[in-house]
């Protein structure tokens, strides 16, 4: 099932972005969470990628289903990870036709990037994800703001970042964004939605996890300008993904009952 789907639809009817999708979501929602108990009834192994949605289609379905397995995903990582990087630039990443990559997208334009562009008027923000619709094209200014939609080597794309930011306010399961900088070694400022299911991170440590608009800019700021801090953090960040998210240590005994 790889995520539990009841719940980011949910979400997802609650969040901003394309209204057509948000009545689309609160009509499936429940149907998916209807085909959840059939699944959870009728298959021998039922694979989720996070803890919590594990924990979740428990409590939502009142039992404790055996045939539940966790298989966290996995990335890549950059054999060599860059040093050298350019201090106004910053990434977001994701495919944008999903709706909370759009609200999240959303969020940082109106919300975070303003405050940033106070302090560093030369910023650059890419928008790095197949398949962008219009709302989201319409933020390209040419300026501050850039849609790049698929790009053919994301890694190659975004290793000289500054920072990725990943501000979801609406998810499921692991996002393979975060995995995607750490395994890159950027630092990666985050929701505390999405970090819970990365049981390894440490906030100030192997990432910035911040909820609150100003603190989230006032890290951005930070890494952008501290060297030091970035490349420590990112490095970190990328040794947990490397020890702990590669796609071999991911799957093991992934096809045992």
């Amino acid at each position: 099932m790889t995520d539990a789907l009841s719940k980011t639809y949910s979400m997802s009817a609650k969040g901003k972005g394309n209204w057509v999708l948000r009545n689309v979501y609160k009509i499936e929602k429940n149907l998916i969470a209807k085909y959840e108990r059939y699944v959870l009834e009728h298959y021998s192994k039922v694979v989720l990628v996070s803890p919590d949605d594990i924990a979740l289609l428990k409590n939502n379905n009142g039992k404790d289903y055996s045939n539940l397995s966790l298989h966290t995903n996995g990335v890549e990582c950059l054999k060599q990870t860059r040093t050298e990087y350019n201090p106004n630039k910053i990434c977001f990443i994701g495919h944008m036709q999903s709706l909370q990559n759009q609200d999240a997208t959303i969020y940082f334009v109106n919300d975070i990037l303003p405050l940033l562009i106070r302090e560093k008027p030369d910023l650059k923000f890419y928008i790095v994800g197949a398949h962008p619709p219009k709302n989201i094209l319409k933020l390209d200014n040419g300026k501050n703001i850039f849609i790049t939609g698929f790009v053919e080597d994301l890694n190659e794309f975004v290793s000289d970042s500054s920072v990725v930011v990943a501000p979801v306010r609406i998810a499921a399961g692991i996002q393979n964004k975060v995995l995607v900088a750490m395994g890159c070694g950027i630092p990666v400022i985050m929701t505390s939605l999405i970090s819970r299911a990365i049981p390894e991170l440490i906030d100030g440590e192997n990432c910035i996890i911040r909820d609150d608009t100003h603190s989230f800019a006032k890290q951005c700021i930070r890494l952008m300008n501290d060297k030091d801090a970035r490349n420590t953090i990112g490095q970190k960040g990328y040794n947990l993904v490397l020890q702990h998210y590669s796609w071999g240590e991911k799957l093991k005994d992934y096809e045992m009952l």
